[in-house]
């Protein structure tokens, strides 16, 4: 069953350039969280190995895999260690200014 991206909810709204920027960064966590997921299935681990391989407790693994909360980087870069992926934040100069893309990979 493919998961739903919860923070894809707004796209007929007229929204300020700093709101469309918060959803898009949303969109990009839940992305990664759905790609987190791909990968502890793949590797047939339950949240709770998960949470005893991590140190992260499994209700909050619950939550952030249900996307009803956006976890702290540094929690994302925890979960993805814990499945031998890595996280990266590439900063990308477009239109004179700097943006942050964060991209997951094996």
């Amino acid at each position: 069953m493919k998961q739903e991206n919860h923070f894809n909810i707004v796209e007929n709204m007229q929204l300020t350039e700093n709101e469309k920027s918060i959803i898009d960064v949303n969109n990009d966590i839940s992305n990664i969280i759905i790609k987190l997921i791909n990968r502890r299935k793949e590797l047939n681990i339950s949240q709770r190995e998960l949470a005893f391989i991590s140190k992260i407790k499994q209700p909050m693994i619950a939550r952030i895999e249900r996307l009803s909360v956006i976890p702290r980087i540094d929690t994302l870069i925890i979960l993805a260690r814990s499945l031998n992926l890595t996280l990266d934040v590439i900063t990308i100069k477009e239109n004179n200014s700097l943006s942050n893309v964060v991209a997951i990979r094996n």
